[in-house]
């Protein structure tokens, strides 16, 4: 029996640790259970909590943004935007309201009071640039909320919209007229100014490019009446009406009637040019007609030269002129022929009062010799001798010279005498007239 139960010894244990081995599964399981269950709870109270806290948040917001009295808040922006609008900050006022808008799309004072803002914006014509940003921003922003926005609000974010488009449409308007108003008053650099700045606005328009072309058409129809009109002025104004022209076909399917009056710009200007062009040539002949009897004693030749070289330049430009007329042309050739052959005269009258002064310089020179001179004063006189260019002596004076030259000869009987008084000569300088 013994060795029975020390059979069964290992049998109980066996069976033993079979039920222990059971039994520790069943109690892993249910921890694991028992944890995933805790687990799920704490996440789902997270969970709660957090939706608990957003919605609180959420209603905590509503209620700073959207009291129970929405009237009195929207007065109160209003107000303030009024304080801003009266100290003259419309960036301000105009993003107060608008922001303001896109959480009240649908009330009725915001608008009106956007509306108002707008109308101050659009009056300030002598800033545009300031007012196209506003208005620029305005757009953007709207834009930007009808993409954010619910569907219900579309059609009222939509007018707001159309309220800013409309007031642009408004102050495009007014500058034309502001721009009228500066072209009567004479202030044409602030014209092209404002033109230049604008154009790719006003080219954006046929009716805004119509009204630009015609101002500059008018512009140069005074232009051409005028008896000095400014030349300049008329080609900065061509250049303007051709590059508003050439910006509006881009898009434009049909341009022809504003090529119509760039045609009949061209027109004036060609009209224009030829006026210059009478008054310069007028002017050109005027000038040759006093040249012809100013007989200028106390120009030298270099001056003269300069001034005929002047002169023909002048002449030389306008003739190039395709539109000068054959007449001016020939009164042109004529006057030049005037000026050259009065010009060569004076020179001629002054080259020959000078060779006279020159012979009457020689000749007193000639006339200081004596032959009662020794050999040593003979040999000093060659120094002013030798000065005297032969070239340039009357024939007259040219004898008296040769006399004078022939007796200092006989007189100096020694060779050697007659090649340092000949040397002598040879190394003084020849003067001329």
């Amino acid at each position: 029996m013994k060795e029975n139960e020390r059979e069964k010894d290992p049998q109980d244990q066996e069976g033993e640790s079979h039920i222990t081995n059971q039994k520790e599964p069943v109690i892993s399981k249910l921890t694991v259970v028992v944890l995933m269950i805790l687990c799920s709870a704490s996440v789902a109270t997270s969970l709660l909590a957090l939706l608990m806290l957003n919605h609180f948040i959420g209603a905590t917001r509503l209620a700073i943004i959207r009291p129970r009295d929405d009237g009195s808040l929207v007065r109160d922006i209003i107000k303030q935007a009024d304080l801003r609008l009266s100290s003259s900050d419309y960036e301000t006022a105009h993003l107060m309201i608008l922001n303001s808008l896109k959480i009240f799309p649908d009330n009725a004072e915001l608008l009106n009071e956007y509306d108002k803002i707008l109308s101050a914006v659009i009056s300030n014509v002598d800033n545009p640039q300031a007012v196209f940003g506003i208005l620029n921003d305005g757009e953007t922003l709207i834009i930007k909320f009808m993409s954010e926005a619910e569907p219900s609000h579309f059609l009222s974010l939509n007018r707001i919209l159309k309220l800013i488009r409309d007031k642009r449409s408004k102050y495009l308007e007014n500058m034309v007229k502001y721009i009228r108003k500066l072209e009567e008053e004479g202030n044409t650099d602030r014209v092209n100014l404002l033109i230049r700045n604008f154009l790719h606005v006003f080219s954006s328009s046929r009716e805004l490019t119509d009204n630009i072309v015609d101002l500059l058409l008018k512009r140069l129809e005074r232009l051409s009446a005028l008896e000095n009109p400014s030349l300049n002025l008329a080609y900065v104004t061509l250049e303007m009406a051709v590059s508003l022209e050439e910006r509006f076909a881009l898009n434009a399917v049909d341009s022809t009637s504003i090529k119509d009056r760039i045609d009949r710009i061209n027109e004036l200007i060609s009209d224009i040019e030829r006026k210059e062009l009478n008054k310069e040539v007028d002017s050109l002949c005027s000038e040759l007609e006093r040249e012809q009897l100013q007989p200028y004693p106390d120009m030298d030749e270099a001056e003269l030269s300069a001034k005929v070289q002047n002169l023909l330049a002048k002449a030389q430009r306008l003739i190039n002129n395709p539109l000068l007329e054959n007449s001016d042309r020939e009164r042109i050739y004529e006057g030049m022929y005037n000026v050259q052959k009065a010009m060569q005269k004076t020179l001629e009258e002054k080259s020959l009062r000078n060779l006279k002064d020159y012979n009457r310089w020689a000749l007193e020179i000639l006339k200081v010799y004596s032959q009662n001179w020794k050999d040593s004063q003979i040999q000093q006189y060659a120094k002013e001798l030798g000065q005297i260019d032969t070239r340039y002596l009357f024939p007259e004076v040219n004898v008296y010279y040769n006399w004078v030259l022939s007796k200092i000869v006989e007189k100096l009987k020694k060779e050697n005498d007659l090649k340092v008084f000949v040397d002598t000569m040879f190394n003084q300088g020849k003067r001329s007239p």
